[in-house]
């Protein structure tokens, strides 16, 4: 018989299948997609499926055979007919000063026009470039593989639109290649805050659908490190950001305006969020991250602009946080637009010398930006829980939910947690405007009011 825990397993590797599918079965590009139904461990996965797979894939799968098979459907997926466009053949040079953007994006809009795939190239060396826009819609998947070291130029004047790079209306699209990303940071950093400039953004996915971003670095970015904004079935895997604890606003990855975005196996140090979720996103799974130094996975800000849309299914877990401004947070603006956030899950985390935990906060309000109006957030929060989270808290407040007196936060569910004060002394927690909240096995920290242990 099939325990519990195996039909768990089951689920969790169908659903992996589905987004797989999601992602590499639907961006063949190829004529003659059927419907396709498939059920394991449960679940039952629908996807239009090109006939290239058709031989491959029955009615039902056990969970043992959908390793193998994820495995085939990628290797008929990214293999066949790839016609390679070297950027060295449009004149990039691999010197690390001359300025190769045009080289780079040349070999891109030959790849882009391609009747069959493509693949730009760019191979071991060093390359400066400025800024660099690579659109689509191009003919057939196109593949981006570096394996170089692609330096930014430091002359902010050079980014015009706010990028350094960016992908736009692309199907199917992949980034791959074990290059490196260096945008030289260091030199706007110290103009940050002195200034009312916005500072680009190192790698910006921009109306991107059905696509796979792995094994690249991306280091010292302006701003954010990557941003995935207006994109669908997103899945980002292994890779690392790292810039300097001290860098301002150099997030990990932020996503907003976005939906199925699937990040796993990553490593982010950096100095702000490691992953941002934004407002008007849905379906986003982050699993497997080592998030710190930085401020942590936030969720938010939310209700600053009127055009900001609800949030909704966010799953965080298994992650490691440490040494961290924050741990787990959600952050709405005190005096906001209403929106609702539901069914964000968090499990399965370990903390090491993390400030705050775990943290609601719907008073945000940073650098004294709000009137002096006393305004509560008017942002909903619905169905929020954190299971299996256990380490330590720089502070004493371990567990800080402080939710809005116009909209409440309900449904907040906690279950076996443990988050010991690293000093001396006991952790606390405060508990602020939270309608009758769920507490289930141990809960340490005591949390609104309760003495369950």
């Amino acid at each position: 018989m099939i325990g519990d825990r195996d039909r768990s397993q089951d689920r969790s590797i169908m659903r992996m299948f589905c987004f797989e599918c999601s992602v590499l079965c639907n961006s063949t590009n190829l004529a003659g997609f059927a419907p396709k139904s498939l059920v394991a461990g449960g679940v039952r996965c629908s996807f239009m499926l090109s006939p290239i797979f058709k031989e491959f894939i029955p009615s039902r799968i056990s969970a043992s055979q959908i390793v193998l098979l994820l495995l085939v459907i990628k290797k008929i997926a990214y293999t066949g007919a790839v016609r390679y466009f070297n950027v060295i053949n449009y004149g990039a040079k691999p010197d690390g000063v001359t300025d190769s953007s045009h080289a780079f994006m040349n070999a891109w809009k030959d790849a882009c026009q391609n009747e069959g795939m493509a693949q730009v190239s760019v191979p071991k060396g060093t390359y400066f470039t400025g800024s660099m826009s690579f659109y689509g819609p191009c003919k057939r998947r196109i593949i981006f593989e570096n394996e170089g070291i692609i330096l930014a130029s430091k002359n902010l004047n050079v980014y015009p639109k706010m990028h350094w790079i960016v992908f736009a209306r692309l199907e199917g699209f992949k980034l791959t290649g074990h290059g490196i990303f260096d945008a030289q940071g260091a030199s706007a950093w110290a103009l940050n805050n002195r200034t009312d400039r916005t500072f680009p953004t190192s790698i910006q996915l921009s109306y991107v659908n059905d696509s796979l971003i792995e094994s690249i670095t991306l280091l010292n970015s302006k701003m954010f490190h990557m941003m995935i904004f207006t994109c669908n079935n997103i899945k980002i895997e292994s890779l690392n950001f790292t810039a300097p604890k001290t860098s301002p606003n150099t997030d990990g990855i932020h996503i907003g305006i976005s939906n199925n975005i699937h990040i796993y196996s990553t490593h982010i140090s950096t100095g702000d969020d490691c992953i941002s979720i934004g407002p008007t996103t849905n379906g986003v799974i982050v699993e497997n991250i080592f998030c710190g130094p930085g401020h942590g996975i936030s969720i938010g800000s939310l209700g600053k602009y009127a055009t900001d849309s609800d949030v909704s299914n966010i799953l965080v877990k298994n992650c490691t946080i440490m040494d961290t401004t924050n741990g787990l947070r959600i952050k709405t603006w005190k005096q906001s637009f209403a929106l609702t956030c539901k069914n964000f899950t968090f499990e399965d985390i370990y903390m090491k010398d993390v400030s705050n935990p775990i943290i609601i906060d719907q008073e945000y309000c940073p650098f004294r930006s709000c009137s002096g109006r006393d305004d509560p957030s008017k942002v909903k929060i619905v169905d929020t829980k954190f299971k299996n989270v256990i380490g330590t808290s720089k502070t004493t407040i371990a567990i800080n939910l402080k939710c809005s007196s116009l909209e409440p936060c309900r449904g907040v569910e906690m279950s076996n947690i443990d988050l010991q004060y690293q000093g001396f002394g006991k952790s606390k927690s405060t508990c602020l405007n939270v309608v009758s909240p769920i507490i289930k096995d141990n809960v340490y920290p005591h949390v609104c009011g309760s003495k369950l242990e």
